[in-house]
């Protein structure tokens, strides 16, 4: 019988995760997760997103990959706190009046941090901050089409989590 706290199975993969979620509002925003265990303690988070927020005429698209290596800290209750850093590269349109005026992309770093909930031993709620940072020029700002947005954002993120 295998113990749960060894890492011992001979297998690469321990275990797979995957999750999602899904935002509505002035726009659509939705990303999924595919989570590959390498430990009990580690894991390579393969993720993507797409984006499109509108406002009057204006329209503001994202989307792209990322890769992540996450440090899980599992612990005997339903919580387990995870942390981790990515890179990841963002492809945006901005328009207005159906008139594309930045189209471009960018490389990204970025660092997280957040908690699994599990709620059963195959799904749970996650709850997410993740800190990125462009490697070149950002994004334009609609209000001055002459500067850049900030070099660095935060994103809160909440979604279910399946575990397998």
């Amino acid at each position: 019988m295998r113990d749960e706290d060894s890492d011992e199975s001979g297998d690469l993969i321990k275990d797979v995760g995957v999750s999602g979620s899904v935002g509505v509002g002035s726009g659509f925003s939705g990303s999924l997760t595919i989570s590959l265990g390498l430990s009990r303690y580690t894991a390579i988070n393969i993720a993507g997103f797409y984006e499109s927020l509108e406002d009057g005429d204006r329209l503001d698209r994202s989307w792209g990959p990322e890769l992540d290596f996450v440090l899980r800290f599992p612990n005997p209750t339903v919580v387990t706190p995870f942390v981790g850093t990515g890179i990841g590269f963002v492809r945006w349109i901005r328009e207005v009046a159906d008139a594309p005026w930045d189209d471009s992309g960018s490389a990204l770093g970025s660092v997280f941090g957040g908690l699994n909930i599990a709620f059963t031993r195959h799904f749970g709620l996650q709850i997410s901050q993740r800190r990125s940072t462009w490697v070149s020029d950002p994004p334009r700002k609609f209000s001055d089409r002459s500067k850049f947005e900030d070099r660095s954002f935060t994103r809160t993120g909440l979604g279910f989590v399946v575990g397998f």
